[in-house]
């Protein structure tokens, strides 16, 4: 091997490195799907759960038995929407795992409360502390990924979901936590997803 061989072979592994450095982020469908669908069902707990609605605060179970049939509805479009991407950019990795792994321990809280409730050890108020853990988790998980290639947009959101998890813990036990969380998803998990979303067509 030449010389020459070398250097063109070490600018091919640059360029590679480089494309995966720079490769756009995947999960911006995924934000706007899920900080849409949080969105209207935080305002929707808030308008029942304050009376606002003039109906019974107790049917914001039904608010939240619409969204987990949504959620269920469009976790399948979504993961069919993304069979055809090709996500093994170290960004791209990152993003996959950090998300699934806050998806997975925010389930484990969710049936721990439940459990605690089923046992009479807990009040239904204690689904509250889903919202600050969820919003520190987000913080975590922009974070994390704003580590890995050219994403350093994503520590804007990152700092501000953990500012949300502290608000969102002062309102613990208000119903006003949910208008609050409606108005800071926008900001933090929708905003942010239409951006990723922007640069994921930029680079088709």
């Amino acid at each position: 091997m030449t010389q020459n061989d070398a250097l063109k072979d070490l600018d091919y592994i640059k360029s590679v490195a480089l494309s995966g450095e720079n490769a756009p982020l995947h999960g911006g469908r995924y934000g706007l799907f899920w900080g849409s669908l949080l969105c209207i069902t935080f305002l929707a707990h808030w308008f029942v759960g304050s009376g606002t609605a003039g109906i019974d605060p107790n049917f914001v179970g039904a608010v939240w038995m619409a969204y987990g049939v949504c959620a269920v509805i469009g976790s399948i479009v979504l993961g069919l929407s993304m069979k055809d991407k090709n996500s093994n950019a170290a960004a791209q990795k990152v993003e996959r795992h950090v998300w699934s792994s806050f998806a997975f321990a925010l389930l484990a809280l969710f049936i721990g409360i439940v459990g605690q409730i089923a046992l009479g050890q807990a009040s239904a108020a204690m689904f509250d502390l889903v919202l600050p853990f969820a919003f520190a988790g987000y913080g975590m998980a922009y974070l994390t990924t704003a580590a890995f290639g050219n994403h350093a947009r994503l520590r804007l959101p990152g700092y501000g979901s953990i500012i949300a998890a502290a608000i969102a813990m002062a309102f613990y036990g208000r119903v006003e936590l949910y208008l609050f969380a409606a108005v800071a998803i926008i900001l933090v998990i929708v905003l942010p997803a239409i951006g990723t979303l922007k640069l994921e067509r930029q680079h088709a």
